[in-house]
């Protein structure tokens, strides 16, 4: 079932196992990537909303940018943007007879179709596909994968790694090679019901003659999309014509190979947000537990730096000669400056026992805000850790500097650790298409459609990871 269907409610589609992968965000010819005239919350607007708030985003988001978008879509589309622009304002204000109503409906549910699967406006080549493969493939270039291995622990970055050798290491840690799909094509097996399909693919089926044996394919005409069951090894592909079909083939037979590799699966969008959980565990990693001794020895360093303010206090309420700019150049002077003044008054200007007894007055002053403000504050760790050094600012200066070296360390930890909540926060701010999107394995079945048309030259000038239609930081591994 297409995009449109599930979000207009016109089939009712059957509910998805955990790991069934559909095609949901396909556009003309398998286009899933590109989407310059509509945005995402526009997308789950529509997700949302009834059929006339959908036309109300879709004349949101058309005008002004139907010149260069008509030229991919052609003058069917064109039509079909007239009509929905002129009837909209009868429609939406409710004056509209029911044949004009009807003819909204129609043509902008073709409208929202092209947008809602993500090709809208965006002109993708006929021509070859690429897949991915892995090291288990039978035709895999065993020497080249130990040549960019051996070029990536020798530092080489994968850029050099992929124009040299045509292998990657994608974000799921899995090495990858592209097959060639150019010469895939649809036929109509001997006593098929009629109007039914096959992808016929020799180099995939060399890649991998185990996986393709056993996926039973379901190709035929119907609104754009897709799925692939890995429970019943089937492959189901609908588009309006064979270009189409043959697109959404492709991507389906991707996450087959996805299977059969251990690739990140992809997925829908009801269940994509369950993957983001497991996904921000598998960055986590390490980064996790040294981002947890960060911040440890970060609050330590805290508690000897406090230790160490408070013991120069309290030393200097207790010293015999002290100066006036030991207490005025302290961090904490101008917060305190006027309440000290009106509490033990004004700082002789006369250098003697006054002016060295209201320096004194004033460093206990600070001393004991500061311990009002620590109160409440420190952790039992800290409250040890500051115990421990209380009263010896050497003793305290040497434990906080060691803290702030095992910090040191631990820095590119902790920073990639705040990157990985980061991104976690933004995920759960996204929603279930935006994180079906971001699915690796989705992400990666889309960019077989993307790199379509490519020559050998371009491949290895453009690698793969340039191609994907979202972030590669944000992809979900799953």
């Amino acid at each position: 079932m297409g995009f449109i269907e599930q979000i207009l409610g016109m089939e009712k589609a059957a509910t998805p196992t955990p790991y069934r992968q559909s095609l949901s965000g396909m556009g003309p010819r398998g286009s899933s990537t590109a989407k310059p005239e509509i945005k995402t919350s526009a997308m789950q607007a529509m997700v949302d909303s009834p059929i006339g708030s959908l036309l109300q985003l879709l004349h949101a988001d058309v005008p002004g940018k139907l010149e260069s978008g008509l030229k991919a879509v052609g003058d069917s589309y064109k039509k079909a943007i007239d009509t929905s622009l002129s009837l909209g304002p009868t429609v939406m204000s409710g004056t509209a007879p029911p044949e004009a109503t009807d003819q909204y409906n129609k043509v902008n549910l073709e409208l929202v179709a092209e947008m809602a699967g993500l090709g809208a406006f965006s002109e993708v080549p006929k021509g070859a596909l690429r897949m991915f493969g892995g090291r288990s493939a039978k035709t895999a270039d065993q020497a080249a994968l130990q040549q960019a291995q051996d070029l990536t622990a020798k530092g080489a970055d994968r850029n050099q790694v992929w124009k040299e050798t045509g292998w990657y290491k994608d974000v799921d840690g899995q090495w990858k090679f592209e097959i060639d799909d150019s010469a895939s094509f649809l036929e109509t097996p001997a006593g098929a019901p009629k109007g039914y399909q096959r992808l016929q693919h020799d180099e995939l089926q060399g890649a991998y003659p185990d996986m393709w044996d056993a996926t039973q394919q379901s190709i035929s005409r119907g609104p754009i999309g897709g799925e692939y069951d890995p429970s019943f090894k089937t492959v189901v592909a609908k588009g309006s014509d064979n270009a189409e079909r043959r697109s959404v083939a492709n991507h389906e037979f991707q996450h087959a190979t996805q299977e059969t590799e251990n690739f990140s699966r992809g997925g829908n969008p009801e269940t994509a947000r369950d993957s983001v959980t497991l996904d921000y565990h598998r960055r986590a990693g390490v980064h996790y537990r040294d981002k947890k001794e960060y911040d440890s020895h970060k609050e330590d360093r805290a508690a000897f730096m406090q230790a160490d303010y408070y013991t120069k206090l309290d030393e200097l309420s207790k010293a015999a000669n002290p100066k006036p700019s030991m207490v005025t150049n302290t961090m904490d002077w101008y917060r305190w400056s006027t309440e000290i003044r009106d509490t033990i008054g004004i700082q002789p200007k006369k250098a003697g026992p006054a002016r060295d007894e209201w320096v004194r007055g004033a460093a206990a002053f600070l001393r004991n805000k500061h311990l009002e403000e620590m109160n409440g504050s420190l952790t039992s760790s800290q409250i040890n850790k500051f115990n421990s050094v209380m009263g010896d600012r050497k003793q305290a200066k040497a434990a906080a500097l060691k803290a702030g070296r095992k910090m040191e360390k631990l820095q590119p930890a902790a920073t990639k650790m705040r990157d990985i909540d980061k991104l976690r926060k933004a995920h759960d701010q996204r929603t279930d298409f935006e994180l079906y999107q971001r699915l690796a394995g989705e992400a990666e079945a889309r960019n077989v459609q993307t790199r379509m048309d490519y020559t050998p030259e371009q491949r290895r000038a453009t690698p793969p990871w340039d191609t994907l239609d979202v972030p590669e930081n944000e992809l979900i591994v799953r």
